[in-house]
């Protein structure tokens, strides 16, 4: 595998910049209604789209955990080149939410994040995958046992050093009878962060995994715009 993401940037502003984690196999065009409506808001909008081998069969753990590092690079180096009133906002969706939480765990600039269907502890989610037709597969396919493979997973783990994002604002957005990113292990991230004292709001669309995100957007666009607002 080469470059872990494809990155586009969207917009001219400067007062404000998105860095939007997309999803596990998302193309470009599923994110840019949403990109058009932060750009109208003021925001220039940085979109990562990981790679599809990142989970892959046969492809390690460690590659994900390497992308995060790539993926933190490339933000660090945007931040710092950018003008000091700029205002930072990370975002993501599925796989993308251990991305964009570790960015903003490690960058007290950003200031905001939003999390839509989120992996927690990756581990424990990965741990689910077993009767899952494709992801247990992947499981499957890894050369050593979970314990051993949680412990490069959390590393990147929303769940890890939680206290960091104790003072950022967050949106928590998840499908209640979501299977891929699961409800349960979603209540368990919103939970840590609550115990965190992190100014936390949560909302949980009906359905599955694709079906709460897509619902997840709409409901942002209707009535959370606030969040979004500069």
């Amino acid at each position: 595998m080469t470059a872990p993401f494809t990155i586009s940037e969207y917009g001219t502003a400067t007062k404000g910049v998105i860095f939007i984690f997309g999803g596990w196999r998302t193309s470009k065009a599923m994110y840019l209604l949403g990109i058009r409506e932060f750009n109208k808001l003021g925001w220039r909008c940085v979109l990562f789209l990981p790679h599809p081998k990142l989970i892959a069969v046969n492809s390690p753990y460690q590659d994900i955990v390497d992308a995060g590092e790539i993926a933190n690079q490339y933000v660090a180096h945007y931040i710092a080149e950018s003008p000091q009133d700029t205002v930072f906002m990370a975002m993501g969706i599925s796989f993308g939410t251990l991305f964009a939480a570790d960015v903003t765990k490690r960058h007290q600039r950003i200031t905001k994040m939003v999390l839509s269907a989120p992996f927690g502890d990756f581990s424990k989610h990965v741990g689910l995958w077993n009767d899952h037709w494709y992801f247990g597969r992947v499981l499957r396919s890894q050369p050593t046992d979970m314990q051993a493979s949680a412990a490069v997973l959390n590393r990147l783990a929303i769940a890890n050093n939680i206290e960091r994002l104790a003072e950022k604002q967050i949106l928590v957005l998840y499908g209640n009878r979501d299977k891929i990113t699961h409800t349960t292990a979603v209540h368990s991230i919103i939970t840590d962060l609550k115990a965190a004292n992190a100014d936390t709001i949560v909302h949980a669309s009906p359905g599955g995994h694709f079906r709460a995100i897509f619902g997840n957007s709409r409901w942002i666009r209707k009535n959370h715009r606030e969040f979004f607002v500069l």
